[in-house]
């Protein structure tokens, strides 16, 4: 069965210090996936990465998948969280790594956003 992603020996260093080495993963398509660990083990680095919000540093990512998305699991939403609220409600919409919406799509959003007022 294809894996749908694929690492070998994958890590991501911030400056000086390695934050995940040597991740070797196989997920098989049609497939659920749990990514688990302690406080601090590097999950949401890793997710992060998948999504190119972090950039690899050494190693082998694949993915094959067609949509992949990061829903986190906690409200606390900052000035530092990567996405707007149209953006998050966009999700939906992005189709692969691209990180724009056409009208129609923007349309729609608001659409979306002015139904919750």
């Amino acid at each position: 069965m294809m894996a749908i992603i694929q690492t070998r020996d994958f890590g991501i260093r911030y400056g000086e210090k390695a934050v995940l080495s040597h991740v070797n993963v196989d997920v098989p398509a049609g497939r659920f996936f749990a990514l688990l660990g302690e406080n601090g083990a590097g999950k949401t680095t890793f997710i992060k990465a998948l999504i190119g919000h972090n950039q690899q540093t050494n190693g082998l990512l694949t993915l094959n998948a067609k949509r992949i998305g990061f829903v986190p699991q906690f409200r606390d939403i900052t000035r530092d969280y990567p996405l707007s609220i149209a953006e998050f409600v966009g999700l939906n919409y992005n189709k692969g790594w691209r990180l724009w919406f056409s009208p129609v799509e923007k349309q729609q959003i608001a659409a979306a956003l002015q139904r919750m007022d």
